[in-house]
């Protein structure tokens, strides 16, 4: 049984959690040559991790500071293709486009066929009387002349 102060024991074990601590890794992500780097810092670069064995900086592994901790391993095999996913949602509708130029002109028609006969037109106005002169007598060639000046022989 240990005869220690409790004061004691707490140093020790501050102490071994301490020491424990320092050996342990401390994982500082992609490698980055303007930080510095403790020794048990690890990186990654070039698709390997890479544990430091002592202070530096402006040193990219792999180089004498540094140890391969898990070298980047091969290519797998292409995996299966995997099933068709649900159909998407349907997108909102777009603005309506420009109005687009106007086209050529189209070629000429076919005539077309002869229409209906229209309907009787309204009777005109009663044109002037005409005036005939002259006396008739139809045993006799007389000649007749109307109002508008001509003449007409009858017989």
């Amino acid at each position: 049984m240990s005869l220690e102060k409790p004061e004691e024991q707490d140093e020790r074990k501050r102490q071994f959690y301490t020491d424990v601590a320092a050996r342990l890794p401390y994982l500082r992500g992609a490698h980055d040559t303007d930080l510095i780097y403790s020794k048990n810092d690890v990186v990654y670069s070039g698709g390997a991790s890479y544990y430091a064995l002592a202070k530096n900086t402006n040193d990219a592994p792999p180089s004498s500071n540094w140890q391969v901790f898990a070298a980047q391993g091969n290519q797998g095999n292409q995996g299966f293709q995997g099933n068709q996913g649900n159909q998407g949602y349907q997108g909102f509708q777009g603005n309506q486009g420009s109005q687009g130029n106007q086209g050529f002109q189209g070629n000429q028609g076919f005539q077309g066929n002869q229409g209906n006969q229209g309907f009787q037109g309204v009777a005109g106005t009663p044109g002037a009387s005409g005036g005939v002169t002259g006396t008739f007598d139809k045993d006799l060639n007389q000649t007749i002349t109307f109002a508008d000046g001509l003449a007409q022989e009858i017989t």
